[in-house]
């Protein structure tokens, strides 16, 4: 329809342009999903610590064992995205890592209306 094609358009134009421009006030603001994953609680751990390289090592873990669920994948990709974006400020790695979390996610959402 004419409303997602037009969003969809202006999001895809301006995603890059916004991620380069906005940066965080402060290290406090930014949210990594958590999830339910005994990994993903720990690297949830590690975070309120201000451990987030040690994170990062957690999601790393988590998101190329492909034996883990499409649920606790996404979240981590989602985090490494996230923490690409903020600390690492390489917005092209960031991208590519919330693209597949979409995709995850649209894999998780297709096996759950399946199941």
């Amino acid at each position: 329809d004419n409303y997602s094609l037009f969003y969809g358009l202006v999001d895809k134009i301006f995603r890059g342009f916004f991620q380069k421009r906005l940066m965080p006030i402060s290290r406090e603001l930014i949210n990594f999903k958590i999830g339910l994953n005994k990994d993903l609680i720990n690297a949830s751990k590690l975070v309120s610590k201000g451990k987030l390289d040690e994170a990062l090592i957690l999601w790393e873990q988590i998101f190329s064992d492909s034996d883990n669920s499409y649920y606790a994948r996404s979240i981590s990709a989602f985090n490494i995205g996230m923490y690409k974006a903020i600390i690492d400020k390489d917005f092209d790695g960031a991208e590519i890592y919330f693209s597949i979390y979409d995709n995850l996610e649209e894999e998780r959402i297709n096996d759950f209306i399946r199941f």
